[in-house]
């Protein structure tokens, strides 16, 4: 089963390894690629996983001095483990008759000997029993035929809202019939808890109510769903900040990387150096960060890796199941999920085994059944380890107020607790809801402290001259510029480019420089065969007299720098209007200052995929930059 959460976590973790892939070694790189192809693919059977995955798992220790690289890796192996399997053969469970328990023996005993005792005296009673049962039945079949419906979906929940996108790309939601009661509009959407639900649209983060209103605009770079009443975001350049329902702030937890959504009153966080601990609504750490990975608490109990295997802990940080196991999920119904090899199987509170490790996958309990899989199909299971619904479907997520996802030949519908379909499959994406199991599920503090690199940066800065070049600074002077003049090449009549790395902090490098220019520094001129018949163009002598009118930094990011786009931006942002004491403007992401000539003008944006910084020596040069970026004035 290949949630849609296990999609987004894969994604991620695919993204941060490639984006430290230089520090990987051979052997890394090649099981790395060996196993994306094969997950890409849903190749999960193939034979080769084991060795690939065994050869990054071993590596582990070796990237401890990169942390973010090491988290990502850790859950590039989670994943792997949790869907790779070996081929299992599979045993068709006995079906055994049920011993009737002592007390029903005793009260089927009790109804024998009434029956037989009093059955004479009742003939007269027994007749009219049977025509007022008679009676009752044809009621019953009239009621039934009128309101079956209502009456056998008693036990789904009518004010139920699910996620779902019927083409991939906007997100809506429908209720417990099918029916759609907020329009697909998103680009991405959650369950609504504590009354609201956490949705995305442009690349922002906000949050609506049931009608589809937004309560908390969608202002955030991310956020967490709304669990005990509170959520995490984070803005643009911030730290992960706690907010309520009305978005009022109630701490800014600048000691977090990453973290996660509240569960049971705390929440789980991870610092710098690769360290999980929880803190309380208010801020109270509750435990230390100490452990490699940890759940989120669930029942009283959260799971826990110690480097080798998983375990349990209580609420104050003691064991509660000792580490034994090579996977484990959060507790749910009393039962918890746990992985021993490639099977899975379900432990009790006490960490006793209840249904042994047999299944090639499963789900947490909820609603008293679990989804597991047997051979290539999943079913549903039930504590008494008996198939309920059988393995029939390619994929299936948790029941839900009566109801749970099933997806069969490309699409999602949803089936009752008794195997049958109330929403016809028909979607190609829906969401599972499940807040505290989704282990992986952190946003990350966009804060990054940009001190040094905006203080070596802006030394380029001189009253209306930055890098020495200004207004009157022709071409000539600078093909004669000492940092710029051995690699400056044009790109077009109007531009000209040094592809150069000028390091500033560890962490951050200028990578090209492209200078603009007032008039074309060179025209095109006609060229002719020997009949003197124009064959085509080329370039005019140079005018070495043209003007810069502005100049475009772009920058590369590696370590810790790398996704602080925004967080840079800010930064130089701030130090901008410290030096100038005006506040710039924002539009489309881009942060612009007009000046009167004669003054710098500038411009800061990050892309998402990079950060440019754009000085304009008048009000047209940055105009002209702004309109290629779609922003007019």
């Amino acid at each position: 089963m290949i949630t849609n959460s296990d999609l987004e976590k894969w994604q991620k973790a695919i993204q941060g390894i490639e984006a430290g892939e230089k520090d990987l070694s051979k052997e890394e790189l090649s099981a790395f690629q060996v196993l994306k192809e094969l997950f890409n693919n849903n190749n999960f059977e193939s034979d080769t996983n084991s060795t690939s995955i065994k050869v990054i798992k071993d590596a582990l220790p070796s990237h401890n001095n990169n942390r973010l690289l090491k988290a990502h890796l850790i859950n590039f192996v989670a994943l792997c483990e949790n869907y790779f399997k070996d081929k299992p053969k599979i045993k068709e469970p006995e079906q055994k008759q049920e011993k009737p328990k002592p007390q029903e023996v005793k009260e089927i005993k009790q109804l024998h000997t009434v029956e037989k005792t009093q059955a004479p005296k009742k003939k007269k009673r027994n007749v009219v029993a049977i025509i007022i049962a008679a009676v009752i039945l044809v009621i019953a079949g009239v009621v039934v035929a009128l309101f079956g419906s209502v009456l056998f979906d008693r036990g789904i929940a009518k004010d139920l809202l699910i996620p779902v996108s019927s083409n991939g790309e906007k997100w809506g939601y429908i209720n417990a019939k099918g029916n759609y009661v907020i329009n697909p509009q998103f680009d991405d959407a959650g369950f609504f808890n504590d009354g609201l639900a956490k949705v995305k649209s442009g690349g922002k983060t906000g949050y609506i109510n049931t009608k589809g209103a937004y309560i908390i605009p969608a202002t955030f770079k991310d956020g967490t769903a709304f669990n005990d009443g509170l959520a995490f975001v984070v803005a643009d350049g911030g730290y992960p900040t706690c907010i309520d329902k009305s978005g009022n702030t109630k701490f800014v937890f600048n000691e977090a990387e990453y973290v996660s959504v509240f569960s049971e009153g705390t929440a789980v966080f991870i610092t710098e150096d690769g360290k999980y601990g929880f803190v309380d609504r208010a801020k109270k750490i509750t435990t230390n960060p100490q452990f490699k990975v940890v759940g989120s608490f669930s029942e009283g109990k959260a799971s826990f890796y110690d480097g080798e295997q998983w375990g349990y802990i209580n609420t104050d940080g003691s064991y509660a199941i000792n580490p034994q196991f090579d996977g484990a999920y959060q507790f749910s119904n009393g039962l918890a999920a746990i992985k021993q090899g490639t099977t899975f199987g379900y432990v009790n509170k006490d960490g006793k085994l209840v249904i042994n490790p047999q299944f090639a996958n499963v789900s947490s309990f909820s609603d008293g059944l679990a989804a597991a899989k047997r051979g290539n199909k999943y079913g549903y299971i039930n504590k008494g380890e008996k198939w309920v619904i059988d393995s029939e479907f390619e994929r299936a997520g948790d029941f839900m107020g009566g109801i749970a996802p099933v997806y069969n030949k490309g699409k999602w519908g949803f089936i009752n607790r008794k195997g049958k379909y109330v929403i016809n499959p028909q979607f190609k994406s829906v969401k599972n809801k499940d807040l505290v199991r989704d282990e992986f599920s952190f946003i990350q503090s966009d804060y990054y402290d940009a001190s040094a690199f905006v203080k070596q940066f802006l030394k380029r800065y001189a009253d209306n001259s930055f890098d020495g070049i200004n207004a009157s600074t022709t071409l000539l002077k600078l093909a004669g510029h000492t940092i710029y003049g051995n690699c400056v090449n044009d790109i077009s009549p109007n531009n000209a480019i040094c592809q150069k790395k000028i390091v500033l902090t560890p962490d951050i490098s200028i990578n090209e420089v492209i200078f603009y220019f007032k008039e074309p520094m060179y025209e095109y001129v006609p060229t002719y065969d020997y009949w003197g018949n124009q064959k085509g163009t080329k370039k005019g002598d140079y005018n070495f007299n043209v003007n810069t009118t502005a100049i475009a930094y772009s920058f590369s990011l590696i370590g810790k720098a790398v996704g602080k786009d925004n967080a840079l931006a800010v930064a130089l942002k701030t130090e901008i209007e410290n030096l100038y004491k005006l506040q710039m403007k924002s539009a489309k992401g881009i942060h612009y200052l007009y000046q009167d000539d004669g003054k710098l003008n500038f411009a800061i944006y990050g892309s998402g995929s990079g950060i440019a910084f754009i000085v304009a020596f008048s009000k047209a040069g940055l105009e002209m930059f702004l309109r290629e970026k779609g922003i007019n004035f």
